[in-house]
């Protein structure tokens, strides 16, 4: 008997996209457990809670321009959203992903880029979706 017929195959088994493949690349085993087995931690993921909280923040900005104001505003957002899943007591663990080093960033992001709204206009911002990898 072959290990793929005690399990039921899966729909999402013949959809790729970055994060299998990287997740591949780091241990084809971790691959398996993952995404043929789907055996997930418990635990929320931190790279993509700051992740969402980053994109979030910055779409703000991009919405309403890099004033005092709106980077307030994402700042606040971003610890925000962030604190919705973890709480203060986490930070050190998470070092160098936490909030106030989100917000940080979140700030030399807006000095860097603030110049960008008076060269372009934002015609949209990135939103989730797939992308095809073979014909």
């Amino acid at each position: 008997m072959k290990f793929l017929d005690i399990i039921e195959e899966h729909e999402s088994w013949n959809v790729i996209d970055s994060s299998k493949l990287g997740t591949y690349l780091e241990c084809p085993r971790k691959y398996m457990y993952q995404y043929i087995l789907g055996w997930r931690s418990k635990f929320p993921n931190n790279h993509l809670i700051f992740g969402t909280c980053w994109h979030n923040a910055v779409e703000l900005m991009l919405n309403k321009g890099y004033t005092p104001e709106s980077i307030q505003e994402a700042c606040e957002g971003f610890y925000n959203e962030y604190r919705e899943t973890f709480e203060d007591d986490t930070d050190e663990g998470f070092e160098p992903k936490t909030p106030l080093r989100g917000m940080e960033a979140l700030v030399g992001y807006a000095k860097r880029f603030n110049s960008d709204t008076w060269q372009y206009d934002v015609i949209g911002t990135e939103i989730g979706g797939l992308v095809l990898i073979t014909p």
